[in-house]
């Protein structure tokens, strides 16, 4: 059990640490990413923020639905990512991505996907429960 958290832990935070990269970049983002940047367009909250208040709107939403979807992989996936979300860019900040050329910007949104993908790989493996939009969709489609 300690291993598998151990490895739910550091695929969260490396997909946190991919997503917060690629919204840097400002070349492209997955697509709940989008949604809190199009949500930041109307509302001046940080990314971090919405995170975490989607993610409490979709895990209350699956409580009500179907409860045991819920698994502690649900809840430390998203604390973790708005960690991520939140202090991550404190790094990237000293630099600016349009200072960089294309090349080196093209090879950090390649890794910035790279690592986001390797991040949902092992949460996922840990198997400690979906993420809370992946168990907002199982807990209706068993509902449904």
């Amino acid at each position: 059990m300690k291993a598998k958290l151990l490895i739910h832990l550091f695929g969260s935070s490396l997909m946190g640490m991919g997503i917060s990269l690629l919204i840097w970049l400002e070349l492209g983002v997955d697509t709940i990413s989008l949604l809190y940047l199009g949500i930041q367009q109307y509302y001046a909250l940080p990314i971090w923020l919405l995170c975490l208040l989607f993610n409490l709107i979709v895990v209350l939403l699956v409580c009500l639905i179907k409860r045991n979807e819920i698994g502690l992989g649900t809840v430390i996936n998203f604390l973790v990512l708005t960690l991520c979300l939140k202090y991550f860019p404190l790094f990237l900040i000293r630099f600016s991505p349009d200072s960089l050329s294309w090349i080196f910007q093209g090879a950090l949104l390649l890794a910035g996907v790279g690592i986001l993908a390797v991040g949902c790989g092992m949460y996922a493996s840990a198997n400690l429960g979906s993420a809370a939009l992946e168990s907002l969709s199982t807990a209706v489609s068993k509902k449904f």
